[in-house]
Protein backbone atom coordinates (compact mmCIF):
# COMPACT_ATOMS: atom_id res chain seq x y z
CA UNK A 1 0.00 0.00 0.00
CA UNK A 2 3.23 2.25 1.00
CA UNK A 3 4.02 1.71 -2.92
CA UNK A 4 0.64 3.16 -4.63
CA UNK A 5 1.28 6.90 -3.20
CA UNK A 6 5.28 6.78 -4.03
CA UNK A 7 3.67 6.10 -8.17
CA UNK A 8 0.74 8.24 -7.79
CA UNK A 9 4.15 10.58 -7.30
CA UNK A 10 6.49 9.71 -9.69
CA UNK A 11 3.16 9.71 -12.16
CA UNK A 12 2.89 13.58 -11.41
CA UNK A 13 6.21 14.37 -11.45
CA UNK A 14 6.55 12.83 -14.90
CA UNK A 15 3.14 15.03 -16.20
CA UNK A 16 4.69 18.00 -14.74
CA UNK A 17 8.14 17.80 -15.92
CA UNK A 18 8.26 15.48 -18.11
CA UNK A 19 8.57 17.62 -21.97
CA UNK A 20 11.25 19.11 -19.19
CA UNK A 21 13.31 16.05 -18.82
CA UNK A 22 12.72 15.20 -22.77
CA UNK A 23 13.80 18.22 -24.43
CA UNK A 24 16.91 18.25 -21.87
CA UNK A 25 17.83 14.92 -23.04
CA UNK A 26 17.42 15.30 -26.85
CA UNK A 27 19.34 18.90 -26.47
CA UNK A 28 22.11 16.89 -24.43
CA UNK A 29 21.98 14.08 -27.15
CA UNK A 30 21.97 16.35 -29.84
CA UNK A 31 25.26 18.44 -28.12
CA UNK A 32 27.27 15.38 -28.16
CA UNK A 33 26.21 14.40 -31.95
CA UNK A 34 26.98 18.25 -32.75
CA UNK A 35 30.08 17.19 -30.98
CA UNK A 36 31.56 14.07 -32.70
CA UNK A 37 30.40 15.23 -35.98
CA UNK A 38 33.24 18.22 -35.73
CA UNK A 39 35.60 15.12 -34.25
CA UNK A 40 34.73 13.01 -37.29
CA UNK A 41 35.33 15.46 -39.33
CA UNK A 42 38.46 16.44 -38.39
CA UNK A 43 39.74 12.55 -38.36
CA UNK A 44 38.60 12.57 -42.31
CA UNK A 45 40.59 15.73 -42.78
CA UNK A 46 43.81 14.03 -41.47
CA UNK A 47 42.98 10.86 -42.58
CA UNK A 48 42.79 12.32 -46.39
CA UNK A 49 46.07 14.49 -45.90
CA UNK A 50 48.07 11.27 -45.02
CA UNK A 51 46.98 9.49 -47.57
CA UNK A 52 48.10 11.97 -50.14
CA UNK A 53 51.79 12.37 -48.92
CA UNK A 54 54.45 9.92 -50.03
CA UNK A 55 55.73 7.43 -48.17
CA UNK A 56 59.22 9.59 -47.93
CA UNK A 57 57.31 12.47 -46.56
CA UNK A 58 55.84 10.24 -44.27
CA UNK A 59 59.15 8.77 -43.06
CA UNK A 60 60.50 12.41 -43.01
CA UNK A 61 57.40 13.68 -40.94
CA UNK A 62 57.98 10.34 -38.69
CA UNK A 63 61.90 11.09 -38.39
CA UNK A 64 61.46 14.92 -37.22
CA UNK A 65 58.83 13.77 -34.73
CA UNK A 66 60.19 14.65 -31.42
CA UNK A 67 59.33 11.79 -29.27
CA UNK A 68 62.35 9.22 -31.15
CA UNK A 69 63.15 6.20 -29.51
CA UNK A 70 66.02 6.51 -27.66
CA UNK A 71 69.02 3.71 -26.77
CA UNK A 72 70.53 3.28 -23.82
CA UNK A 73 71.51 0.62 -21.82
CA UNK A 74 68.31 -1.13 -22.10
CA UNK A 75 68.71 -1.90 -25.76
CA UNK A 76 67.67 -5.49 -25.49
CA UNK A 77 64.33 -4.68 -24.31
CA UNK A 78 63.94 -3.01 -27.22
CA UNK A 79 65.39 -5.47 -28.88
CA UNK A 80 62.79 -8.15 -27.78
CA UNK A 81 59.80 -5.92 -28.46
CA UNK A 82 61.05 -5.43 -32.16
CA UNK A 83 61.59 -9.35 -32.52
CA UNK A 84 58.23 -9.58 -31.93
CA UNK A 85 57.49 -8.01 -35.72
CA UNK A 86 60.91 -8.39 -37.08
CA UNK A 87 62.88 -11.04 -38.27
CA UNK A 88 66.55 -10.85 -36.55
CA UNK A 89 68.73 -9.12 -39.38
CA UNK A 90 66.04 -6.71 -40.07
CA UNK A 91 66.72 -5.50 -36.28
CA UNK A 92 69.95 -5.79 -36.63
CA UNK A 93 69.38 -3.54 -39.89
CA UNK A 94 67.44 -0.95 -38.21
CA UNK A 95 70.04 -0.51 -35.04
CA UNK A 96 72.56 0.11 -37.76
CA UNK A 97 70.70 2.15 -39.16
CA UNK A 98 69.27 4.54 -36.48
CA UNK A 99 71.99 3.74 -33.86
CA UNK A 100 73.69 7.08 -32.64
CA UNK A 101 77.13 6.28 -32.44
CA UNK A 102 78.86 3.73 -35.18
CA UNK A 103 77.22 0.44 -34.38
CA UNK A 104 79.82 -2.30 -35.08
CA UNK A 105 78.87 -6.27 -35.46
CA UNK A 106 80.60 -6.57 -31.56
CA UNK A 107 78.11 -4.82 -30.36
CA UNK A 108 74.58 -6.17 -31.42
CA UNK A 109 72.23 -8.21 -29.56
CA UNK A 110 72.09 -11.00 -32.76
CA UNK A 111 75.40 -11.91 -34.31
CA UNK A 112 75.47 -14.79 -37.02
Amino acid sequence: MTAIPSLFFLDEFVERNGLIVMVGLAIFTALIGLMMRKYLRDWNVWCSQQRRKSTAELETEALQHPHQPVYGDSETYFDEWASQFLSKGQVRELKLKYRPEPASEDNLLFPD
